[in-house]
């Protein structure tokens, strides 16, 4: 697993996906909000290429 902090060990274990989002600079932590837009930006982007 890529968390260090956050999620339990068991929700970890709980959940069907896994991703890890780098975080470079200053940044500790993205709220759930934050996260779930880079990943959708990036899901997105992805289909798109495939098209």
């Amino acid at each position: 697993m890529c968390f260090h902090s956050g999620i339990s060990e068991e929700a970890g274990q709980l959940a069907d996906l896994h991703c890890c989002i780098p975080m470079m600079g200053m940044v500790d932590s993205f709220n759930v909000s934050v996260a779930a837009g880079i990943i959708m930006h990036h899901a997105v982007r992805d289909r798109s290429a495939r098209l």
